[in-house]
């Protein structure tokens, strides 16, 4: 029998069922698992406290205050993560351009031209008719005779010239518009680790915790931390100089 005040296993008895359900916890899947080791680290130890209410009291206080910093720990232990890689260094470079341009184009031309013909021409022309009832009258000299003779003869001299100018004048206007954009994007990376490969393996190891038993040991104020063994003390035995344990 406790020699104190009553074990945890006959404070349960007293308490509701749900008395360890109301701490925060970062997993209400771990609840039951959390639950048993600390039934089970102090199943046979005294609680601290004269009665059952009040132990149920202060465990409740305590499990509220330690449990906000147990659960930062939780989720800190379940990041993944490379304990060996000591550089990992990522670049992203992101540009963007946008370029827009116009422009206006002109283009005038003038031509002046001017030219000049002269045309010459000549030409002469006789012709003669003849009229004879033979024989008749010579015509001239030893010519020959004839009734009646006509002697045509023409000389004709044409020159002509012609000029001709022009002027000429063109002109065109055009406009040219032009707009682009352009994105990019260079991702780059590089990871690895520096140092001593057994050095970093020797780190890593010291960071880890077993964060149920830090729960469990940090309960400890709330126990007489006497475990009994069941058994009944009696004033039998003190005649021969040491207590006695009636069973």
């Amino acid at each position: 029998m406790p020699s104190f005040t009553m074990t945890l296993e006959a404070a349960v008895k007293q308490l509701p069922a749900d008395w360890l359900n109301d701490y925060p916890l970062f997993d209400e899947g771990h609840r039951e698992t959390l639950n048993r080791r600390i039934l089970d680290r102090y199943w046979l130890q005294e609680i601290g406290q004269e009665t059952a209410s009040v132990f149920h009291h202060l465990m409740g206080v305590k499990m509220r205050e330690i449990m906000p910093y147990y659960n930062q720990l939780y989720a800190s232990e379940k990041l993944k993560f490379d304990p060996l890689q000591t550089v990992n260094i990522k670049n992203l470079t992101t540009s963007e351009t946008t370029s827009t341009g116009s422009g206006t184009n002109t283009t005038e031309m003038e031509s002046e031209g001017t030219g000049e013909s002269t045309t010459d021409s000549t030409s002469d022309a006789k012709s003669r008719a003849v009229a004879s009832e033979f024989p008749q009258t010579q015509l001239s000299g030893n010519g020959d005779y004839a009734t009646s003779a006509q002697d045509n003869i023409s000389d004709t001299h044409a020159h002509g010239t012609s000029s001709e100018a022009s002027t000429g004048k063109q002109t065109g206007t055009g406009t040219e518009t032009n707009q682009g954009h352009q994105d990019g994007t260079v991702n780059g990376e590089v990871s690895g680790f520096t140092g001593n490969y057994s050095l970093l393996l020797a780190q890593y190891r010291a960071t880890f915790m077993n964060i149920d038993l830090m729960v469990v040991e940090d309960l400890q104020s709330l126990f007489m931390l006497v475990i009994s063994t069941g058994d009944e003390f009696t004033e039998r035995g003190f005649e021969h100089g040491f207590p006695a344990y009636w069973n």
